[in-house]
């Protein structure tokens, strides 16, 4: 919910469905790319999927294989893939985006659109 869709507007909305789905996230207008919503938005969808369908496969596998979702590019991995968790926003990120931040903290600059300000926890 935000300015744009307020939450009461969208609980309306919802009421008008015999089966809604409610995904409540901290993303405001934009949807954010954490795993636990993203997993949700699967599983929403792949109840209108044809069986068997990629969409339906892949919210299967995703459940299953335990995988996250990366903040920073939205690639699903592991954590076996040499990816993280932030400390302080619990964000994951992925083995690539979590080397390139490493890298910029080693050199002491700032990754350019780094949401994250504090250090990640390997």
């Amino acid at each position: 919910a935000d300015r744009i869709a307020p939450r009461w507007m969208n609980l309306k909305l919802a009421a008008f469905f015999d089966e809604p789905v409610v995904i409540e996230h901290d993303g405001g207008h934009r949807t954010p790319f954490h795993t636990e919503v993203v997993r949700a938005m699967l599983s929403f969808m792949s109840r209108f999927a044809k069986p068997n369908s990629v969409l339906q496969l892949e919210a299967a596998r995703r459940h299953a294989l335990e995988s996250e979702v990366c903040s920073k590019c939205a690639s699903w991995s592991v954590l076996r893939d040499g990816g993280g968790r932030h400390l302080c926003s619990e964000r994951w990120y992925c083995g690539g985006c979590w080397a390139r931040w490493d890298e910029h903290r080693v050199r002491g600059v700032a990754e350019p659109d780094s949401d994250d300000d504090a250090a990640l926890a390997s």
